[in-house]
């Protein structure tokens, strides 16, 4: 299946001159959104317009560098995003629907949890190193970060079974995502009745979790036909945002 995902366009110059140039053919207003510097970082930390994967993203040669994907280790989009993001002057977000993400129903989004997923959970301390004695900068955006992240993985591994095959891992990941319980004033109403729910029951949140991600499904299904006119299969996974 396939979805429909906007463009991120993310440079390290003054202007995206493609971009004023079909402004200037169209009469478009094509900049989404413009962040200068460390503002597309910490975008990303809160969650916003700014994801960590790699699809509907242009970057210039000079941004990546010597900056590689990790081999050997899965996310490997999350452990360098930020990287990028950091290293850029200059990022531009389109409006425009120009990538087209075709969902396998084989590939890792599907497939059964494994306990290797559970490394994707050092990129907060990964995040901490690269930045050094920045991190004080952006101390409440890497504790938002962390609680949304740790909350994120716990809803899509109580999705594909970790509770029943790692209990104990999943258990201390609960106790991880409480323990931050002091910062929850950082989030909004939604995530902290989730939360709540959280400490008060995990069978009761692993309910809600369920009930909430199948409404996100159907949304992004509606979402899909009406962005490509009927054209496109319904199906498609939501964001996981839940």
């Amino acid at each position: 299946h396939e979805e429909v995902r906007r463009l991120d366009v993310i440079d390290d110059v003054e202007a995206f001159p493609e971009a004023h140039l079909l402004q200037r053919k169209e009469g478009l207003d094509v900049a989404e959104l413009v962040l200068e510097g460390d503002e597309a970082f910490r975008n990303l930390m809160r969650r916003r317009e700014a994801n960590e994967s790699a699809c509907a993203k242009l970057y210039r040669r000079e941004v990546i560098g010597d900056i590689r994907f990790p081999k050997g280790r899965i996310n490997e989009d999350t452990l360098t995003t930020y990287k990028f993001l950091l290293r850029s002057r200059l990022t531009v977000f389109l409006p425009d629907y120009l990538y087209f993400y075709r969902y396998n129903n084989s590939g890792i989004l599907h497939s059964k949890f494994s306990e290797k997923r559970f490394t994707i959970l050092t990129v907060f301390d990964e995040i901490e190193a690269c930045l050094g004695d920045r991190c004080k900068e952006f101390k409440d955006d890497l504790i938002y970060y962390r609680i949304r992240r740790m909350v994120f993985f716990y809803n899509q591994a109580v999705a594909l079974g970790a509770l029943e095959t790692y209990p104990e891992r999943m258990d201390r990941l609960r106790r991880d995502i409480l323990s931050y319980r002091p910062h929850f004033g950082l989030l909004n109403r939604k995530y902290r009745m989730m939360l709540a729910v959280l400490g008060f029951s995990p069978t009761l949140y692993r309910f809600m979790v369920d009930h909430m991600r199948k409404k996100e499904r159907e949304y992004s299904d509606a979402l899909v036909v009406q962005n490509t006119g009927g054209g496109m299969p319904q199906g498609t996974a939501g964001s996981g945002e839940v």
